[in-house]
């Protein structure tokens, strides 16, 4: 990320030149002259009037809790969930540069899409699983499924050999949301400094005091029991199913028991189930 300095580009961005005829095939309506001409596009990615985003090429694993920083699809996202709300209108731009979100630190990712979950890629686990869908749901004969299904395994032989032959980036490509299996929380820092600005109060400015661990419990508190009806037994979850999500995020089973017991609201009963 760079900031600009009187007026000009900073000296670190990233870019790219397409040699002369590559305009050609990437834009067909071009003149001839410029179709012709060797091209020179910025690949960092303008995130406002003073900032620049450039990303590597590597793709990491995320883990952790990460903040919103609001400059891509994540904004439409969270505009969109609050418009469902409060019954407002459906949300429907887009953004091409894709949905981002960004440490403590400041390190700022893109979130990515792998074509393998696209259904609309040729040859991917997607597009078979919505294939099968697709001969269940219209009953279609067995010598003719058996047909689109090894078209699909001709794609498929096609589509690996290409993801093994070129960069991992490229099996790759800018998520338009943010995922559908994430969950969203709102820092307990967060929530005091929007009290400490209702209440006129100088907002904290030290954050480091704040456990990674007493976020995941914050969200697990929200993930399992966000939505448990009080009266209905039934949509509790069990102690040892809240365990065994902390274990997977790094939470010791010691510790992970103790979590899953001190985020157990007090008006949910502990014990078996009524059996029905």
């Amino acid at each position: 990320m760079a900031a600009i300095a009187s007026g000009n580009l900073p000296t670190d961005l990233k870019w790219h030149t397409w040699p002369p005829g590559a305009m050609a095939t990437l834009r067909p309506g071009l003149p001839p002259e410029d179709a012709e001409k060797s091209t020179t596009m910025l690949m960092s990615l303008r995130i406002d009037d003073e900032r620049y985003l450039t990303l590597s090429d590597e793709i990491s694993t995320m883990r952790e809790v990460w903040d919103l920083p609001m400059i891509g699809n994540e904004k439409l996202d969270i505009e969109h969930l609050y418009q469902q709300l409060t019954g407002g209108p459906a949300v429907t731009l887009q953004g091409l540069d894709g949905a981002f979100v960004e440490g403590r630190d400041g390190q700022m990712c893109q979130l990515q899409e792998d074509f393998d979950d696209n259904e609309y890629q040729a040859g991917s686990s997607a597009q078979l699983e919505k294939l099968k869908q697709h001969i269940a749901e219209n009953n279609i004969e067995a010598t003719e499924a058996e047909s689109l299904l090894n078209l699909h395994k001709e794609d498929r032989k096609k589509y690996l050999e290409k993801k093994k032959s070129q960069p991992e980036l490229n099996n790759y490509y800018p998520a338009s949301s943010l995922p559908s299996d994430g969950v969203l929380v709102v820092r307990t820092d967060a929530l005091r400094e929007f009290e400490a600005s209702i209440n006129g109060s100088p907002a904290p400015t030290e954050r480091a005091h704040l456990s990674d661990k007493l976020a995941r419990m914050n969200q697990a508190a929200a993930k399992f029991w966000g939505n448990a009806d009080r009266s209905d037994r039934g949509t509790h979850p069990e102690n040892a199913t809240v365990t065994a999500w902390l274990v997977q995020q790094g939470f010791s089973q010691t510790l992970a028991d103790k979590a899953a017991t001190i985020i157990r609201p007090e008006w949910a009963p502990t014990g078996r189930k009524p059996e029905e």
